[in-house]
């Protein structure tokens, strides 16, 4: 390690063995901050109530332990405490969530993009790996008030095959995984996390697969001490010689760093990977330079803010003390129970009484009456300690109510409603309460689903290959690759986060939903039958999409004075109409050039439009979606034919079709007249007349 000068950045300085040092001694530091502040000990207590660890006795856990300086006592306790969080886990997770990236232009390019990150993390979050991991996020956050979740690239991940020297090759993979606050580092003092330069994570991981990833350093890793302490086990000074902790630093790109920095190391003097710039940064597509405060691919979830710490609050550092008082509780009634629910007989000294008669089953039994004794003359009676005091009971349901209160999970929730509640409305107001008051904890969810869905979407154009991603978009969306990876998502302004009952993002949801279009005709029953078992009707939705991105990507060209050639088999009325609205725009009104470029390319869809009506109204009426002319048999079937032979369309008869005033059939006389169910609207008409006169002046 080289000495540094007082006035040097730590994470600046050349030698990474001088960072790790820094990093290993700032933790214990921190440790020491959260263990005298006593956060350490309530995310243990915390960790321990959620799963049952109340007692010393670890068969409290499961059963009923004992306490006591002679074990005289019962342990007991009713787990309120989990039972009250998993129902505010269930209330924030219930709804299935779904992404939607917004292109921040209308531009090809931009659409392009939405494109594949849409079906990106449609795919992604379909997983159930990367969905656990989002529930842990939650589930840790609402126990310890603060959780973290890194997205990364796992280049290690699949076995790929083996090299020409007999050594595997792997393949890489999106990596999600949710941390408590004990396996990361942070600065505590910065309330807010996007304030945060800098983050350390912590993961254990095989001593031996480093050896094989890192040969040269064998002796270094087998020297790595072991792992000692495995998160919030550390109380049974658990041992493993098999692992190690790695620690990763992501920097950010600042004005200290511009190109951020990524270190990766077991200790002070082992250090695998020390990267410059870091692979995390999110770079400017015009500049090439990394883009100010990015670089962290780690996320913090705190259900409730608390201010002046970077570590967050949640609802069960408030039901703590409640519990404990509950555990109290019931271990007394517990403990008055098992130590006299056996009754006992009592009698006076001085009677003639056999014990042993007692426990013989049900008969007459005798004894000596003594008149000294009183008005029962000694006769034997059951010594009654059992009861115990009403206010016990009392008190412990009122312990169960606060805890409602305080949690806001109430019996209408749980499925217990109060009983003077019976009707519907009010239990849905009972709920509509508790869902008000987790609007906080959602919120805070829903923006860190935003954060993932972004570095998901970064790392994937980043890091994956062309061919990975085709799986997630499809093949006939491929062509949208090309721009989500060149632009590395600078054309995605945002993504916005739908919590809500997405129906249409289910099967069943789409089932019902085709099931209305296949009503109304709009869909055929082969679609119909793609959604019955694919849950999807890509297909259908392709075929709209590519057809907007073809006449979108038209505009462009046109607007830029590059001319388009129309085909035959477009769907002109679809392009005229979008074409023409580039005419609305200023510049084009004042540049006669763009003008001809733009109103050629209608009249050559004008043009191609006519000849289709004319020599095949069946092509024209599929493309357009029109029903068949009733007078011009069907592709394939046959029937009489006036000017042929028997069974042959009329595709000799230009004059009798191109006048016939038919959804499908279009006649150069009539053309403007035509209706059909994309209908030509007075704007059709409207463009190509003017088309046809602009034409007209650029041939002369």
């Amino acid at each position: 390690m080289t000495s540094l000068a007082s006035n040097e950045y730590i994470f600046a300085t050349e030698d990474p063995k001088d960072v790790a040092t820094d990093t290993l001694e700032r933790y214990k530091r921190i440790a020491n901050y959260m263990a005298n502040r006593g956060i350490k000990a309530r995310w243990f207590k915390c960790f321990q109530n959620y799963y049952g660890f109340y007692y010393s006795d670890p068969k409290a856990a499961y059963g009923i332990g004992t306490a006591g300086s002679q074990g005289e006592l019962t342990s007991f306790a009713i787990n309120q405490f989990r039972n009250l969080i998993q129902h505010t886990l269930s209330l924030l997770t219930q709804n299935k969530v779904s992404f939607d990236a917004i292109p921040e232009t209308s531009d090809v390019q931009g659409r392009n993009a939405a494109i594949v990150g849409n079906s990106t993390l449609e795919y992604i979050f379909e997983q159930p790996k990367y969905n656990s991991e989002t529930y842990r996020l939650v589930e840790l956050g609402m126990i310890f008030g603060t959780a973290f979740l890194k997205t990364d690239w796992d280049s290690d991940k699949n076995l790929k095959g083996i090299d020409g020297d007999f050594k595997p090759v792997f393949t890489g993979e999106m990596r999600l995984k949710a941390y408590s606050p004990l396996d990361v580092i942070i600065e505590p003092f910065k309330s807010s996390f996007e304030e945060q330069d800098w983050v350390v994570t912590r993961d254990i991981v095989n001593r031996y697969d480093l050896i094989s990833k890192y040969p040269d350093i064998e002796m270094d890793i087998i020297n790595l001490p072991h792992v000692s302490d495995i998160q919030l086990a550390d109380p049974y000074f658990i041992q493993d010689s098999n692992h190690v902790w790695i620690y990763k630093i992501y920097h950010k790109a600042t004005l200290a760093l511009p190109y951020g920095r990524y270190i990766e190391f077991g200790s002070v003097d082992v250090v695998f990977d020390d990267k410059k710039e870091n692979p995390y940064c999110y770079m400017n597509s015009e500049t090439g330079l990394p883009l100010m405060g990015t670089g962290c691919p780690v996320v913090c979830f705190r259900p409730a803010v608390m201010y002046g710490s970077a570590y967050g609050h949640t609802v069960a550092f408030d039901l703590l003390p409640l519990q404990d008082i509950k555990n109290l509780l019931a271990s007394t009634i517990a403990s008055n129970q098992a130590a006299f629910g056996v009754q006992n007989v009592i009698c006076a000294r001085g009677t003639s009484f056999d014990f042993a008669d007692v426990g013989n089953g049900l008969r007459v039994l005798e004894f000596d009456p003594n008149p000294e004794l009183g008005p029962t003359a000694g006769a034997p009676s059951i010594l009654n300690l059992l009861n115990t005091p009403k206010e016990i009971f009392d008190y412990n349901n009122k312990i169960d109510e606060e805890m409602e209160k305080i949690s806001a999970i109430n019996g209408a929730l749980r499925g217990t409603p109060p009983p003077q509640i019976s009707s519907g409305t009010a239990m849905a107001l009972l709920t509509t309460q508790a869902q008000t008051f987790n609007t906080q904890v959602e919120r805070e969810y829903v923006s860190c689903l935003q954060d993932i869905a972004t570095q998901v979407l970064r790392i994937t154009a980043k890091f994956m290959p062309d061919t990975d991603l085709i799986k997630f978009v499809g093949m006939n969306e491929d062509y949208a690759i090309p721009q989500f990876k060149a632009q590395e998502l600078d054309k995605i302004q945002k993504i916005k986060v739908l919590t809500g009952n997405a129906i249409s993002k289910s099967p069943a949801g789409r089932l019902a939903m085709a099931q209305d279009m296949l009503n109304s005709g709009q869909i055929t029953p082969a679609e119909y039958t793609e959604v019955a078992q694919t849950g999807t009707l890509k297909s259908k939705i392709e075929d709209s999409t590519a057809e907007d991105a073809l006449i979108q990507w038209e505009n462009q060209q046109l607007l830029q004075g590059i001319e388009v050639e129309a085909l035959l088999t477009d769907n002109h009325v679809r392009h005229i109409l979008k074409h023409k609205t580039t005419l609305m725009q200023p510049d084009v009104r004042q540049d006669k050039n763009k003008q001809l470029k733009i109103t050629k390319h209608m009249a050559d869809h004008q043009e191609k439009w006519v000849t289709l009506g004319v020599q095949n109204p069946q092509l024209l009426a599929l493309i357009t979606g029109s029903p068949i002319p009733p007078d011009v048999p069907e592709p394939g079937v046959s029937g009489p034919s006036p000017q042929g032979a028997p069974g042959q369309p009329q595709m000799n008869a230009p004059k009798q079709i191109a006048n016939q005033q038919s959804p499908g059939g279009v006649g150069k006389n009539n053309i403007a007249n035509a209706s059909t169910p994309g209908g030509v609207t007075d704007l059709a008409q409207s463009a190509m007349r003017s088309a046809g006169k602009l034409v007209n002046q650029g041939r002369k």
